[in-house]
């Protein structure tokens, strides 16, 4: 306090004061402040922390702080002045430590910080006109009325939002006080205005217009007028001389409903008004009264402009007020208005008689038993708004526990509304509208229900037996949630008071006749079906059924030959509706009612059974482990029950109420699914989901859609359930026979409730069951021929059966079956019925089911099924005549993977055989003339790829099946085999699929591989060099299973190799892939090549190198130049591991690329990749192009200039002259004559190499290469040419041509090798003298070798090793190679 004190000096020199602060009595304070504090921002800052530290003198700080910001011109920073308007709008509030004075000085420091920061000031106070009490927004007025003197101009900007938030405070103004507070600030806000609208040009702030001004001032008018006028009128009430303008007022107030936008604020006065009449106590004039019911009524029945929710609850609320005021007069209106009114009449008037209801006035608590009547006279009225209003009205009626009224009568009636609207829902005749309407009338019944009060105990006594019998219709289901409920608290209420409610019952209430009661096996059938069923608003999930059933897809025969199918939503008994655990809870308490014996055995399973509820909240459960849990606890029960009459009689229930359920047509199911639209007739919209069924997009059932179907599904399984429980042999066979003849095998839900029936049934009674469904096949053949279609539904379904029988037999019973009785009806049925899609369909399932239950036998090596070739070949057969988008046909390739596990085992070529069936009826692309030689009809577009996923799962599965079978190499490479064909078509798609099966064939195979080091992979070389291309296919997704598939061969070639399998590297360069520029596409596969080369298997490289050549050829030129890359980059990086073995094939693959290769970009790949090859193979690559026959095609010729061109083009030409040299010795002999050369060989070879040379040759650049050369080359070149001139040759070393053209060939190789050595002017003087003529001529030779050794004398290209090689021959036995030496030598003495 002291340095508060000491602050007030200062303050003296700091500036002068521009606004008045207040003391504790209201004077002026000026005050000053050490010398020590020297800035305006540190003494508010030391203040701030003084009032922020709460202690004492909080007022005088304000003060202090006030005195300081008034005190000086400069503006306050941001933060500092955002802490103290905080600081200052927390004390307006009324807490207990805050006393009044703090309040008003914090005020005028909200004044005082708006000279600055106006906009954050008066954002605050709009912000507190609506969450404080009275008190404090009297604080708040007042701010604003000051803010209002002193800033009038600067407020105008917030005038409109500050009016809004006044209008707030006005509708909840409780005083005249509060009134006159709200009446001050809007004068002062609105004289700002008008002083703005008289000078807006001096304003520096932008324009405003009198029009955005004055509309919220007329509105804030209005009301502040509407609310004073009720406050002035609830005055006069005191006085009576006065009341008589208090009814003139009030018409007045009536009469603004007509004139004001938002009726609330008058209903609001009115409200007042009545409050202010009924405490008083006055008596109003009938006149009066009478249009104040009026005007209300006619405001809830404003269809124009419906009343909100709260406006609705006031003008109820003016309502109870008129009531308790007048209330013969309000009795009589709304009597009147329910009798003669209209449908929003009546609608109106039953909400004012709930509002009565709600009511706790004694007064009005006396008329409920008269409100009830009034409401019962509009029960039966037709309109679904009136009958929603009547179920809310019984609602309040039953929440409010009223005495007087009749609870059995007011089930009646809900139980009577639910079944009146579901019997509208059955007719399918309603628009969308009406059956919204219908379903919100069965939720208000289900809600009125729940809220029922069970506590009284007469109440009690009565409900019992009457809820009891609504347990069993089924038409109740969607109340059996609130209806178990209300019966498990009244037996729970039974138990805590038993013995005194016969003495609490009053006579009057109790029943004439004892209401009879529902059967045991009817309970107890109805509430395990309900359990099994789901429930109102449960959630939707995908079904997945019993293995093989038939749920996701069946397709079902049309009189048109189609197929129809459809998906059914399965939905969790545990969520939404919560069917399950109410009808569980209900079966506990009803134990003893339902059997003695079952109670010890339900008290420990059905909390079981909850527990299983609510512990998968999350993630439900399946629907098909759900159903087998209830099947298991109902098989039990009658397991402790142990009395053939009573599960007799509990199958009898169950048909009953089977028969009682609604028979759903196809055509029913899909108006539940999808509506069909106007104007298409019903083949039309048939055909519309046909389309939409074969692109994946089926018919989906809502949940309402799925309750009848999963209701009837559950049905059949119990009475399976029963009859596999049943003793009485008789009853068994007579209850499956007569399902088997009532069942319509051309609905679906039939056709699969009767596999149900009969398969469980086989569990226990398996030979009897057999016998019945052979009985019932043997009637088929003597049917009428105008039963043809039921006929032929009946055959799929019975051959459905067969297998379904064999997965649920016993197992020591099957296999002695199964051979004759089972397949061999199913063969029969098959061969007899009109083998179209539901039969192959059904054949399909019935095989896969048989097989799993031999499997499941564990039939040991003596069992042999005889029939399995047949069957495969059917299963075949089925494959190729579906079309690739059937659901048939992924189901036939299961059941050929099931069939195949069974012996008697297939044979390798059978295998092999099988396998390339299965692929091309997946894999291979059908063209529309292929479909239109078959009979299907042609596609308009190609199949969707997700549509054939499931095929192509199940083709990968019977491939992983066959690598379990077989040698996993061996087998593998039968696959790989037979895949190789269809990862090179060049068809898009097959493509795509292929790989979908590779994908799944190596990650099969790598798994079984992965536990111990094997051989090499013998299909790693061709299969990387086939998927290393196609990691630049067109096909994103085939990209990307290509890295895939190359990832799992590294893996696989990792077993064999040490190189570590870089899978990680090749998972990030795969996601590269998805780039859709080549060159990025091109640098990446670059990359995974790097990768994957280098784990090619040595001995292997002949198979990589076919497979990429293969891609080079492709017409996508992205995947052949990455052919292209791949080979480079595997000769480059892994030429040298090549075995020499392999270059003669490898020259052979790539001179035969070449020979198929037009475009120049892609030859320019070959010949790199043979120049790479040579560089690290370089005498078996020349071995091997010397060895093609002759004559030299054009494209050996390119690739001997290509080699001549490149670097190795000097070693090559070098090793070329070697072997002519030692070609030109071999020819001579070792009895030195040529006559005696064994092979052709040996004569042709010099005729290849010599044409090699020539195309070699004649690319050299450099002449210093040939001249280094010419020691060498040059004898040869004359041998070879002296030899041809002998006289005699053998016929069979003659090539077509003359022996004078081949001399002819060499003298011209021999030119064209001087002419890279000589200068133009000896060149020119050897043909002006006929040199090369003379060479090749057997009489001028010697002339010819004398003219050509001249000139190269002269040229000084005659070096001592020329000289030393040629003089080999002077002691030759050939004589012409004397001859020709002789002659050289002769010319070389001579200069």
């Amino acid at each position: 306090m002291g340095v508060l004190r000491a602050l007030r000096g200062f303050f003296t020199g700091v500036g002068a004061r521009s606004g008045p602060a207040r003391g504790e009595n209201g004077g002026s304070v000026v005050g000053a402040v050490p010398a020590a504090i020297t800035t305006f921002a540190a003494v508010v800052i030391s203040l701030l922390d003084q009032l922020e530290d709460a202690q004492g003198g909080r007022a005088e700080a304000y003060r202090q702080l006030e005195s300081v910001l008034w005190g000086d011109e400069s503006d306050l920073q941001s933060s500092v002045a955002g802490r103290a308007i905080a600081l200052a709008a927390q004390d307006l509030r009324v807490a207990q430590d805050t006393t009044a004075a703090v309040r008003m000085a914090a005020s005028d420091v909200l004044v005082a910080l708006a000279r600055w920061h106006l906009h954050d000031v008066v954002s605050v106070l709009q912000g507190h006109l609506q969450a404080l009490e009275e008190m404090s927004v009297e604080l708040v007025l007042h701010t604003l009325h000051n803010l209002a003197i002193r800033y009038a101009l600067q407020c105008v900007p917030f005038a409109g939002k500050t009016l809004a938030a006044l209008r707030g405070v006005l509708s909840t103004a409780g005083s005249s006080r509060m009134l006159c507070a709200v009446c001050g600030v809007v004068e002062q806000w609105c004289s700002g205005i008008s002083a703005y609208l008289r000078q807006r040009e001096k304003c520096d702030f932008p324009h405003l217009g009198a029009a955005q001004l004055c509309a919220p001032v007329y509105s804030l008018g209005k009301q502040a007028m509407l609310r004073a006028m009720a406050v002035m009128m609830g005055v006069l009430l005191h006085a009576e001389e006065h009341h008589q303008h208090a009814w003139e007022q009030l018409l007045w107030l009536l009469h603004q409903y007509r004139e004001v936008q938002d009726p609330s604020g008058v209903t609001r006065s009115l409200n007042y008004f009545l409050w202010a009449v009924m405490d008083v106590q006055a008596q109003v004039p009938r006149a009066k009264i009478l249009a104040v019911i009026a005007a209300v009524h006619e405001q809830l029945c404003d269809e124009m402009e419906p009343p909100s929710p709260g406006h609705r609850a006031e003008l109820c609320h003016c309502m109870v007020l008129q009531a308790r005021i007048c209330p013969e007069e309000t009795i009589v209106f709304l009597y009147y208005k329910l009798r003669t009114g209209n449908k929003v009449d009546r609608v109106a008037a039953v909400e004012m008689l709930q509002a009565l209801v709600r009511c706790d006035a004694p007064d009005v608590r006396e008329k409920l038993p008269l409100f009830t009547k009034l409401v019962q006279s509009v029960c039966h009225d037709p309109a679904a708004q009136v009958r929603k209003a009547v179920l809310r009205f019984l609602g309040e009626l039953l929440h409010s526990s009223a005495p007087g009224c009749s609870a059995w009568d007011v089930v009646g009636h809900l139980f009577g509304e639910f079944s009146r609207a579901s019997g509208r829902l059955a007719t399918g005749k309603l628009s969308v509208v009406e059956v919204w309407e219908e379903r919100t009338v069965q939720r208000l019944c289900a809600h009125v229900l729940g809220s029922l009060d069970v506590s009284a105990g007469a109440v009690a006594k009565l409900l019992w037996p009457r809820l009891l019998q609504y347990v069993v219709p089924a038409e109740y289901t969607g109340m059996l949630v609130p209806l178990c409920r209300c019966l498990r608290a009244l037996a729970e209420r039974a138990e805590r008071t038993e013995g005194e409610e016969e003495k609490a019952a009053p006579e009057a209430l109790k029943p004439a006749e004892p209401a009879p009661l529902p059967a045991p096996q009817a309970l107890l059938a109805r509430l395990l079906v309900s359990t099994g069923a789901p429930g109102e608003g449960a959630s939707v999930a995908g079904v997945r059924g019993e293995p093989g059933e038939m749920v996701l897809q069946l397709v079902l025969g049309t009189p048109g030959g189609g197929g129809r199918s459809m998906v059914v939503a399965a939905v969790a008994p545990h969520t939404g509706g919560g069917h399950g655990a109410a009808a569980l809870q209900l079966l506990q308490v009803l134990c003893g009612t339902i059997h003695r014996a079952v109670g010890a055995n339900w008290a420990t399973e059905i909390p079981l059974l909850l527990q299983h509820l609510a512990g998968t909240t999350a993630g439900f459960l399946d629907r098909a482990e759900w159903d087998s849990l209830l099947l298991k606890f109902l098989r039990a029960s009658l397991e402790v029950i142990a009395s053939e009459a009573w599960t007799v009689e509990l199958s009898r229930e169950l048909s009953r109420q089977l028969g009682g359920s609604p028979r759903l047509s196809w055509e029913k199911v899909c108006a539940l699914a999808a509506a069909r639209p106007e104007g298409c007739s019903g083949r039309a919209w048939e055909a519309q989901a046909g389309a939409r069924a074969g692109g994946g997009d089926l018919p989906q059932l809502t949940v309402a859609g799925a309750r009848p179907l999963l209701l009837q599904r559950f049905l059949y399984k119990a009475l399976g359930t029963a009859l596999a429980a049943c003793g009485c042999l008789r009853h068994v066979r007579e209850q499956t026979l007569q399902h088997l003849e009532a069942t319509n095998f051309l609905e679906l839900w039939e056709a699969q409730g009767i596999v149900s029936v009969v398969s469980r049934c086989a569990e226990s009674h398996f030979q009897l069951a057999l016998s019945s469904v052979q009985q019932f096949t043997g009637t088929l053949k003597h049917r009428k021929q105008s039963h043809a279609l039921r006929n032929r539904a009946a055959r799929a379904t019975l051959m459905v059966i067969y297998g379904r029988m064999a997965l649920r037999a016993p197992r020591e019973q099957l296999l002695t079956h199964v051979e004759r009785d089972i397949v061999g009806n199913v063969l029969q049925l098959y061969r007899e019925g009109c083998q179209d899609a539901q039969l192959k369909l059904s054949l399909v399932q019935s095989v896969t089911e048989i097989s799993l239950a031999i499997q499941a036998a564990d039939a040991g090596p003596r069992f042999e099924l005889c029939c399995k070739r047949e069957l495969l070949q059917m299963l075949l057969e089925v494959m190729q005549e579906e079309p690739q988008e059937s659901p048939v046909q992924p189901r036939a390739l299961m059941a050929v993977e099931q069939l195949s596990k069974l012996k008697p085992r297939l044979s390798r070529e059978e295998k092999c055989s099988l396998l390339a069936q299965c692929c091309r009826g997946v894999v291979c692309l059908r063209h529309p003339e292929q479909m239109e030689a078959r009979g299907e009809a042609a596609a308009a577009a190609p199949v969707a790829p997700g549509v054939q996923a499931p095929s192509l799962r199940a083709l990968g599965q019977l491939m992983r099946t066959l690598l379990r079978e077989e040698p996993a190499p061996i087998c593998f490479e039968d696959v790989v085999q037979v895949l190789r064909h269809w990862l090179a078509s060049a068809e898009e798609c097959e493509r795509e699929r292929a790989l979908q099966v590779c994908v799944q064939l190596l990650g099969a195979h790598e798994e079984q591989r992965e536990h111990g080091r094997g051989r090499a992979c013998e299909q790693f070389g061709s299969l990387a060099g086939l998927l290393g291309p196609l990691t630049c296919d067109a096909s994103a997704a085939s990209r990307w299973r290509a890295a895939t598939c190359l990832g799992h061969l590294l893996q696989i070639g990792a077993e064999t190799t040490d190189v570590a399998p870089c899978t990680n590297e090749i998972g990030y360069l795969r996601e590269r892939l998805n780039a859709v520029a080549p060159d990025s596409l091109l640098a990446t596969s670059t990359n995974i090549a790097k990768l994957v080369c280098k784990h090619v298997p040595q001995g292997q490289a002949a198979d990589f190198m076919d497979t990429v050549m293969e891609s080079l050829q492709c017409t996508r030129p992205v995947r052949a130049w990455a052919a292209g890359r791949w080979a480079l980059t595997f000769l480059g990086d892994c030429g040298e591991q090549i075995f020499q073995e392999e270059v003669p094939e490898l020259v052979t693959i790539l001179c035969t690329c070449l020979q198929s290769t037009q475009q120049s970009t892609r030859r320019c790949f070959v010949l790199r990749a043979m120049f790479i090859l040579a560089r690290c193979h370089q005498e078996p690559v020349i071995d091997s192009l010397l060895q093609r026959c002759l004559p030299m095609d054009s494209n050996t010729v390119e690739v001997w200039r290509s080699l001549g061109r490149s670097a190795l083009g000097y070693p090559i030409l070098e090793r070329l002259t070697e072997k002519l040299r030692a070609a030109g010795d071999s020819s001579q002999g070792s009895e030195c004559c040529a006559r005696e050369l064994g092979s052709s060989q040996a004569a042709l070879e010099p005729h290849t190499i010599i044409r090699a040379l020539c195309e070699m040759v004649s690319v050299l650049q450099s002449e210093g290469l040939v001249q280094h050369l010419l020691p060498d080359l040059l004898p040869s070149l004359l041998g070879q040419v002296s030899e041809t001139l002998r006289e005699e040759m053998e016929p069979s070393l003659r090539e077509p041509e003359s022996s004078d053209t081949s001399g002819r060939l060499f003298v011209e190789v021999l030119e064209l090798v001087l002419s890279k050595c000589l200068e133009e002017r000896w060149l020119r003087l050897l043909r002006e003298q006929g040199a090369w003529a003379s060479l090749a001529e057997p009489q001028a030779h010697s002339a010819g070798v004398c003219l050509l050794a001249s000139v190269l004398l002269r040229a000084e290209l005659v070096p001592p090793r020329l000289l030393q090689n040629l003089s080999t021959w002077l002691d030759s036995c050939s004589a012409n190679l004397r001859l020709t030496a002789t002659a050289f030598f002769a010319e070389v003495r001579q200069r």
